[in-house]
């Protein structure tokens, strides 16, 4: 049986990708805080639990490579222009 926490991770998880199939592109570079400023907005405009920045991070690192120069920053996701 799934506990709680687990239902509410897969629930991120699955709003999470819906963010990034609606609001992002799959090229370039982003930086970490900036995504997670649209996702936020876009959750909160959507009327969906908004995820922590820590659990976003390991939804969104899961899917994409993250690289550290100085600030966190993911590849091969941005917003359009």
């Amino acid at each position: 049986m799934m506990n709680e926490y687990s239902a509410k991770n897969i629930e991120f998880a699955r709003d999470v990708d819906d963010f990034i199939s609606e609001k992002c592109v799959k090229r370039g570079q982003i930086r970490a805080s900036n995504l997670y400023m649209h996702y936020k907005n876009w959750a909160l405009d959507n009327k969906k639990r908004v995820a922590s920045q820590a659990i976003f991070g390991a939804i969104v690192g899961s899917r994409f490579l993250r690289i550290k120069k100085g600030k966190i920053y993911y590849d091969e996701i941005s917003l359009p222009d």
